[in-house]
This record gives structure tokens, C-alpha cells and sequence, in this order.
């Protein structure tokens, strides 16, 4: 996933290498809307000359995008059960917190409960605050 921000408008260009969706989340409180973002694209090497698309989208005041490795995802518990999707969607409606990466890797860590993980587990939070 490769993400141009433009700090100051909220502009966004993205490009996907066969990884995840990103996800923007918008609205504070109650009334939250999360909004896939994904560009096709292959992973890298598997064709020497690939072009690969990019999507531009603006984010709002108070958008947050949220960037995460499959690992996140395919965290699994004791019960072979992975995290998935969908715990991930309802986790990023909650109310945020000031650390939004870290207390996903502590649900993560909780819902796996020691449980050795396959992959990495990485995420990465920006919240648009608007302009000053």
C-alpha cells in the first residue's frame, strides 16, 4: 500500500500491491460510516512491467484513515477462530482513542490469547483534524 496525504486539503492518493483495503471512518459519537478504499493491483514482483492504478478521495474533517496488515485479520484464537473483517469494522465504530493502532493490537492480543500468530500484526491511524 503505498498513501501520498496532502496534510493541509486532506487529498489522498493511494496504490494497493495486493494488500488489504483501507478503510475511512467517518463521523464521531454514534454515527459513524466506514468506507472501503482499494486500488487493483498485484503483488509486487509477480510482473515485471505492471501498472498499477491509484484512487484519489479527500478526506472530511475528523475522517480517520486506517491502514492494516492481513495479519490483523487473520489473527486467530485457541479455537482456530480468526479476528476477521467485521471485528475489525465494529472495532473502528467505537468511540476512538487517542492511540487507535495500539488498542486494536491490544483487542488483537486479547482475542488471540497467547495464541502464537503466522503473520505480522501492524496498523497504522491518521485522523484528519482540518485545518488550523
Amino acid at each position: 500500500m503505498y498513501v501520498i496525504i496532502n496534510a493541509e486539503t486532506g487529498e489522498i492518493e493511494m496504490s494497493c500491491a495486493g494488500h488489504n483495503p483501507a478503510f475511512v471512518v467517518s463521523g464521531r459519537g454514534m454515527e459513524k460510516a466506514i468506507h472501503e478504499k482499494s486500488s487493483k493491483g498485484l503483488p509486487l514482483g509477480i510482473l515485471e512491467d505492471y501498472a498499477y492504478e491509484s484512487v484519489s478521495f479527500k478526506l472530511k474533517k475528523d475522517d480517520l484513515l486506517f491502514l492494516y496488515t492481513d495479519g490483523v485479520t487473520e489473527a486467530r484464537n485457541s479455537n482456530d477462530k480468526e479476528y476477521g473483517e467485521s471485528s475489525l469494522k465494529k472495532f473502528l465504530t467505537r468511540p476512538r482513542s487517542k492511540n487507535i493502532a495500539g488498542a486494536l493490537l491490544e483487542e488483537v492480543e486479547t482475542f488471540s490469547r497467547s495464541t502464537k500468530q503466522h503473520d505480522d500484526i501492524t496498523a497504522v491511524s491518521i485522523e484528519f483534524t482540518g485545518r488550523n
